[in-house]
């Protein structure tokens, strides 16, 4: 049976998992540098596409950002995370999301997800160390194929090392659309777990038209991204996953 709790944000109320209550409850916030950094480029009137929306916690609080002239496209295939991002938004009296209980892929149809042993976010279409639940069947989807209405301004991506197949099953999407940011996990652990090179996720980034910044998390600061640099000093072992932030400038 799934077990809840809840907090209380910016006077945003989110129901959460026990898995994760505590961690949200006892800090009161969650990477708080990559939420300062969405807050700087959207803006009302924007539209935001969320892949792996977890429970709610960006989802919730950019759909007050976008208001509502605003939409939010929010993407989550885990049952009991989307089961309680519903009941978040119902909640709330968000009216300016539309929620999708798919996996963002390479490809349409039915494949097995993985839920995360120790969290809920962990969850993940590949077996792995941390993505070794028991596997429910979902539906996966191409962006390409969804029929978004709305020009979109900004896409954000946290699925545990899919990010790449991802990548793939949107690339017509973003190819056509300028101007366009993107605020991806980089963990070239959990790329790697899913059986692809780091490097080739960023260099498919670049082909697409994307000018890669590192966020650093302590600074809230954007930096200067080297992807061979930036591998050759990363440690596999820890699993430690960054953020990058994508832009592709309208040059007409």
């Amino acid at each position: 049976m799934l077990k809840t709790n809840y907090v209380i944000i910016g006077g945003i109320k989110f129901y959460l998992d026990e898995q994760d209550s505590l961690r949200l409850s006892t800090r009161g916030y969650y990477e708080p540098a990559v939420l300062e950094i969405i807050k700087r480029e959207l803006k009302e009137g924007d539209v935001l596409v969320e892949i792996g929306a977890h429970l709610g916690y960006y989802t919730l609080i950019l759909s007050k950002l976008v208001g509502p002239a605003g939409k939010i496209y929010a993407f989550e295939p885990d049952p009991n995370n989307f089961t309680l991002l519903k009941k978040n938004l119902e909640v709330n009296q968000i009216k300016n999301v539309v929620l999708e209980r798919k996996a963002v892929s390479n490809r349409n149809g039915k494949m097995l997800f993985y839920p995360g042993k120790e969290r809920s976010t962990h969850g993940s279409l590949i077996k792995g160390e941390y993505a070794c639940g028991n596997p429910i069947e979902v539906d996966g989807l191409r962006l390409d194929d969804y029929p978004f209405k709305e020009k979109i301004n900004l896409i954000k991506m946290d699925i545990e090392g899919e990010e790449f197949r991802a990548l793939e099953g949107m690339r017509s999407l973003i190819l056509k659309t300028k101007p366009l940011k993107m605020i991806s996990e980089f963990s070239p652990a959990f790329l790697k777990e899913q059986g692809i090179n780091p490097k080739n996720f960023i260099t498919e980034l670049e082909k697409v038209g994307f000018h890669l910044q590192i966020i650093n998390e302590e600074k809230t600061t954007l930096e200067a991204f080297n992807a061979d640099e930036f591998l050759t000093g990363y440690i596999p072992k820890l699993k430690v996953a960054y953020n990058l932030l994508c832009e592709k400038i309208d040059k007409a």
